[in-house]
């Protein structure tokens, strides 16, 4: 069974590059262009990994996190790993998206290569 992998991203070209990688790769990847879209979709879903911009409009990835990760109705969500895929590269942003339940980052630009890895590592692949 092909594992699933949520791209939440404003950046409809980014969303597309990190499909062609992961769908070539053998994983299905759902896309949501903010995090409240991703929300909504998630209700009941099956995520394997979630990767995650932060600077996004209606709702960033900070609060993304901080809902998935404390609200009783996404319970079924809170061990799916979300990785932080950013341009930020300020050490004090790392560590809150850490203090809310991310479980790793990514900066952009990012290589293909590593991204695969990551997502591999931590979707259980």
């Amino acid at each position: 069974m092909k594992k699933t992998v949520m791209t939440i991203e404003d950046s409809a070209s980014l969303r597309q590059v990190i499909r062609e990688i992961l769908e070539e790769a053998g994983y299905n990847v759902i896309e949501a262009r903010h995090g409240e879209a991703a929300l909504t979709y998630l209700n009941g879903k099956s995520v394997h990994i979630i990767l995650c911009d932060l600077n996004m409009p209606v709702m960033d990835g900070y609060e993304f996190l901080k809902i998935l990760k404390t609200d009783p109705k996404y319970e079924a969500y809170k061990n799916v790993p979300v990785i932080i895929l950013t341009t930020e590269t300020d050490k004090l942003n790392k560590e809150k998206t850490k203090s809310l339940g991310a479980y790793g980052w990514i900066s952009k630009p990012f290589d293909p290569i590593s991204l695969r890895k990551i997502v591999d590592q931590h979707s259980g692949a």
